[in-house]
């Protein structure tokens, strides 16, 4: 399966996974799907005791696209990405699984992209991605756990790159909630030297 051409499904909402189940049209091959997600929306966000989460990549992201319609708050989305192990075996697909996320118009589904980024890339030191992660997060963001997470992305980044998360703090399209968030998270930092608060301080917008 090509990870670039995964098409991700339009998130709903539902209260209950029996009324999930019973909007989904029945075919054989989603049945898999349908009792990772069961075991997922049942057992809350830890995967240590779902099997499924070891499978291989183009088997996962089924269930990954069936648990994703039921997050509804932040804390799932960085849970679930935080247990996602495997994706460091699949560097270049899942950096495209990452892009496809972020092209939703679903706000967890694009904190579930970027959170992969930062889990996987940023974190990792994967400094070759670093530019096309600039290019992802280049852009206003309206949904409020966007702005969050693109805010605690690029904090991270100054971190570990500081030199280029300068640069492109200098001259970007983020909304300025985003840009003074990620000042602020870059000056909580305990790594960050007085001098370097105080200069980038200055960058904040009004």
């Amino acid at each position: 399966m090509a990870i670039s051409k995964i098409k991700l499904v339009p998130v709903m909402k539902f209260d209950t996974y029996e009324e999930y189940v019973a909007k989904q049209p029945i075919k054989p091959e989603a049945n898999k799907a349908k009792e990772g997600a069961k075991a997922l929306f049942g057992g809350g966000v830890s995967l240590d005791n779902v099997p499924e989460f070891k499978l291989p990549l183009n088997e996962l992201i089924i269930y990954i696209n069936d648990y994703i319609k039921f997050i509804d708050n932040w804390a799932m989305v960085d849970s679930i990405v935080s247990n996602l192990k495997v994706f460091k075996k699949y560097e270049k697909e899942v950096f495209e699984l990452a892009k496809n996320y972020i092209n939703s118009k679903e706000e967890f589904e694009i904190r579930f992209g970027y959170c992969i980024l930062l889990s996987y890339y940023i974190c990792a030191y994967k400094e070759q991605y670093i530019d096309a992660i600039f290019s992802l997060c280049n852009k206003s963001h309206p949904m409020y756990y966007v702005q969050m997470m693109v805010a605690w992305l690029l904090s991270i980044s100054y971190i570990k790159f500081k030199e280029k998360t300068y640069q492109f703090l200098l001259s970007n399209k983020l909304d300025n909630f985003t840009f003074n968030k990620t000042i602020s998270k870059i000056c909580d930092s305990y790594r960050i030297s007085k001098e370097e608060k105080q200069q980038l301080k200055y960058l904040r917008r009004k």
